[in-house]
């Protein structure tokens, strides 16, 4: 019998059409067979991951492979007893995420409801299997969760495992304060009068109203009480708090050793808060900040002009 796929290739390969069915059957097995926890966690991280650092292309490509793919629905009362696992298993086994928008919500599922550290816990579960998991007396509210936008109102404190899709993941408070993800792990609390965002992985955009407070990276955490917080990681390299654009740009094109500008007629003394993983490349830079503006920007020979 064939080996499968290294499991930190499964993804890759299922786009690059080498997963056969018999490899895809030998995953499925290991996975029903196995009755460890931790390694089936740690079969769930790694294949996030992989998709986390999919381009966008690419996470179009594969909906468009799984939607060529479907599959009866039989597959997925087997795979109940998996169900944290199920959107994951299900793409390795070829069939569609079967779950994700082909219904409108329903009422939340509570997965568990437990004692974590003197706190009470509940686990909840959304239609693409992204995660909540709220503390104490917490709750939250769907305002939509759609194939345009997954928004969530948060009341108190929680924890997010929210699935990689091309729809924005957006968790708003009753404060005003916002956070936006495409796929990550984040923490949010707003209890208190005081507002803060923990990122476990990924990378967020955290902001109130029209304003943005920050783009934090894996390892970076921001806190709002009277004045805004940023506390960068060590894999977090560039990390500005409250600092002007210009001098954001400065430090950039010395870390990159590259020539980023401000058009003339833009003000480089506006104000930024951001973190930048190291291994964010200079055009992911410039459009983070771009975005965070709502500027664009053009190249002209080895120059990069960010403008209105």
């Amino acid at each position: 019998m064939k080996r499968i796929n290294p499991i930190n290739r499964i993804v890759r390969d299922f786009l690059d059409g080498k997963l056969t069915s018999r490899q895809r059957k030998a995953f499925l097995n290991l996975v029903q067979r196995s009755e460890d926890s931790e390694e089936l966690e740690n079969i769930y991280q790694n294949i996030f991951e992989q998709i986390e650092n999919l381009s966008e292309d690419e996470v179009d490509l594969l909906h468009e492979l799984l939607e060529k793919e479907k599959k009866t629905t039989g597959i997925v009362y087997r795979m109940r007893p998996f169900f944290k696992y199920a959107a994951i298993l299900l793409m390795v086994c070829g069939a569609y995420f079967v779950y994700q928008w082909a219904q409108p919500f329903t009422d939340n599922i509570v997965l568990t409801a437990a004692i974590e550290q003197g706190k009470t816990v509940s686990r909840h579960v959304l239609p693409d299997n992204s995660e909540i998991i709220l503390y104490g007396s917490s709750s939250f509210e769907v305002l939509e969760y759609t194939d345009k936008s997954r928004t969530i109102v948060l009341h108190g404190e929680a924890d997010f495992s929210v699935m990689p899709s091309k729809t924005p993941f957006f968790v708003q408070t009753e404060s005003g304060y916002f956070t936006k993800v495409l796929g990550t792990r984040f923490t949010v609390r707003d209890v208190r009068g005081k507002y803060s965002v923990a990122v476990e992985k990924g990378r967020v955009t955290v902001g109130r109203g029209e304003e943005i407070l920050g783009i934090l990276s894996r390892g970076d955490s921001l806190v709002v009480d009277d004045e805004v917080h940023l506390y960068g990681a060590g894999v977090s390299p560039l990390v500005f708090d409250n600092v002007n654009l210009e001098y954001v740009l400065h430090t950039v094109n010395q870390a990159y050793d590259t020539e980023v500008r401000l058009a003339a007629d833009l003000d480089g003394a506006v104000k930024c808060t951001a973190a930048f993983d190291k291994n964010l490349s200079i055009i992911e830079i410039v459009d983070i900040l771009c975005e965070m503006y709502g500027y664009t920007y053009s190249i002209n020979d080895h120059r990069i002009i960010i403008q209105h």
